[in-house]
């Protein structure tokens, strides 16, 4: 049972996909803790005021995305921080990418630990890359005093039992083909393929149709109710 009715752990998400998919994990494990409470602060999803009660009723743990729990911590005052223990900012590489809007991650990161997070508060820095802004940025917020940094060759982070193969194409005609024979060859009941712009996924899935497979398209520039529709 919970220790505390205050607010202990704050976990970052750069997108409301994988903060759902974080409060899913969480919340299977509070089934096995008596009186957790933990909840969303996202954006795109629930009434703002219903979302405002929760939090104002403590919940242990909060998941989140940087615009709304900026938005509730510091506009609205409903998210209360001086208790939290832990903050735990996941892929930090992702949130540090350039925003379109004026405040990027690290400013709003380095406002949010110094007005409103407990220096004394243990903080989990996680990256897939650590380019130079991502270690300037966990240096900025990260305790010098007590800090340990665990870094790995992007050549040893692949898990044992995950065998990585790549086929060399000369253009997309190519890959189109690769990709049709791959299809025929294994047996596989879910997939995902990666391009690099809309046009491309919206012709390579119609592609795909042609030979007879069901293929969906997700992209940024989706709503949120077109992207859970395409998950689902």
């Amino acid at each position: 049972k919970p220790e505390f009715d205050e607010t202990l752990v704050l976990i970052l998400c750069p997108n409301r996909e994988l903060a759902h998919q974080t409060y899913a994990v969480i919340e299977a494990i509070s089934k096995y803790v008596t009186d957790l409470k933990i909840c969303k602060a996202i954006g795109g999803y629930k009434n703002i005021r219903e979302e405002s009660d929760l939090l104002l009723n403590r919940p242990q743990i909060v998941i989140g995305t940087m615009g709304r729990v900026m938005q509730q911590t510091v506009d609205l005052k409903n998210l209360i921080t001086d208790q939290i223990r832990l903050v735990i900012i996941d892929e930090a590489d992702e949130m540090l990418k350039e925003q379109q809007h004026k405040d990027t991650f690290r400013d709003q990161i380095g406002f949010l630990y110094d007005k409103y997070i407990n220096p004394l508060c243990q903080s989990v820095f996680v990256s897939a890359t650590y380019t130079s802004d991502v270690i300037e940025t966990s240096d900025k917020i990260l305790r010098e005093d007590n800090t340990l940094k665990i870094l790995s060759e992007i050549e040893d982070v692949t898990l044992n039992g995950i065998k990585q193969y790549y086929v060399q194409c000369l253009n997309d005609e190519q890959k189109e083909c690769v990709l049709d024979d791959l299809y025929k060859t294994i047996s596989v009941t879910q997939s995902v393929i990666f391009v690099n712009t809309r046009r491309k996924a919206y012709y390579l899935s119609e592609h795909m149709r042609k030979n007879k497979w069901i293929v969906s398209v997700i992209h940024k520039d989706l709503t949120q109710s077109e992207r859970d529709q395409v998950v689902r």
